[in-house]
């Protein structure tokens, strides 16, 4: 029986995406009766922030240099082990996953939260968050040189990562996807009435996920549909309660805009089940379970075209980064035409079908076994 190891660089829950990952493949690979250990940064005594790699990575370095020859196949966060590959054992396969590629997280430009307050400490702390984002840069290109495999889950993250110098030949693109369970959880209602539709989002409340821009969006939807409304799902992070949220936008818009800060998983498919389509304006992703979860409810999603949502989605539902007024133009196409929302909302639920957890990590399971077999010849 082949043996894994993950090393979840976040606490170990289901509610944050990146962790949510790591574990739904640790599940999925022992249901392939793989032998499966998951670590997080609480199993190293880290006692700072899990993406704190000054403290972090050489935690984990040193529990790989006791543990790694223990397994076949050992899994890793792209930023968090700058090591050179003869510190450990040099059986097991090193493989670097990006959960969310610090390359084009950097290549975003994410601005801070639009109020005054905000704008003045982003300001003060320009250079030191710029000697930071260079450190763990270096750190990326450093742990993602010496790993034998590269995990991303996007195409436009192995174009980035072909031009920062790596190379291609150890770069696999493999999705994330549902369970069958999951998929089944959500079952999409017959297109609901065009004269009260509900708009969804899924994601935090910040400005990597469009913080900005929504009052734009909202403002051009209402303009034309004043009887739809907005639902904001999970917003809660940088921007923590419904208030807070609220805040962000004009008072006279605030009456179309449902906020749920924070939902259980299994809540989501009946918050899902009455909105007509969905709304992503995220500058950078790796694979958004959002927009994946949105398409499996049925709902067609509108996203910038941006690393991450572009995978799943019809480039009639894209459009150029930060421009929320052509991002408000392709839903007001789908809401105009009630023909184009239910072919769009058809597509969407086949759409989500295509991203099969379980053929995913088979496939992911293959492929380690594979390189694993070549790296120890």
């Amino acid at each position: 029986m082949p043996r894994i190891l993950f090393c979840c660089p976040h606490a170990k829950t289901k509610r944050l995406g990146a962790s949510k990952v790591y574990l739904e493949i640790a599940e999925g690979f022992r249901d392939l009766d793989w032998e499966v250990d998951l670590i997080g940064p609480e199993d190293l005594g880290s006692t700072g922030q899990p993406n704190s790699s000054h403290q972090y990575a050489p935690l984990l370095k040193d529990y790989l240099r006791s543990n790694a020859a223990k397994y076949d196949v050992i899994e890793y966060e792209h930023t968090h082990l700058p090591y050179a590959r003869s510190f450990f054992d040099d059986r097991p396969l090193f493989v670097a996953r990006s959960v969310l590629l610090h390359h084009c997280v950097r290549n975003a430009n994410i601005q801070t939260l639009p109020k005054l307050k905000n704008r003045l400490s982003h300001l003060i702390k320009k250079n030191s968050r710029e000697r930071r984002s260079l450190t763990v840069l270096n750190q990326a290109n450093e742990t993602l040189r010496y790993a034998d495999l590269v995990n991303v889950p996007n195409t436009d993250d192995k174009e980035v990562l072909i031009n920062a110098g790596h190379s291609p030949d150890k770069i696999a693109v493999i999705p994330f996807g549902l369970t069958k369970h999951r998929l089944s959880q959500f079952t999409p209602a017959e297109c609901p009435s065009s004269l009260n539709p509900i708009i969804a989002f899924v994601g935090s409340f910040d400005p990597r996920k469009g913080l900005r821009e929504f009052p734009e969006i909202v403002q051009r939807i209402v303009q034309q549909k004043p009887d739809l409304r907005f639902r904001l799902i999970g917003t809660a992070g940088l921007v923590p309660d419904e208030s807070g949220v609220l805040s962000y936008f004009p008072g006279h818009l605030r009456k179309f805009i449902e906020v749920k800060p924070r939902f259980d998983p299994d809540e989501l498919p009946e918050l899902l089940r009455p909105c007509s389509l969905g709304v992503f304006p995220s500058h950078v992703e790796g694979f958004p379970f959002g927009v994946l979860e949105m398409l499996a409810a049925g709902l067609p999603v509108c996203a910038y075209r941006t690393p991450g949502a572009p995978m799943m989605l019809k480039s009639d539902f894209l459009s150029a980064k930060g421009d929320g007024a052509a991002l408000a133009t392709n839903l007001l196409r789908l809401l105009n035409d009630h023909s184009y929302l239910n072919e769009a909302r058809t597509w969407a639920r086949a759409r989500a079908t295509e991203f099969n957890w379980d053929s995913i990590i088979k496939q992911t399971s293959e492929l380690y076994l594979a390189r694993a077999r070549q790296n120890s010849q």
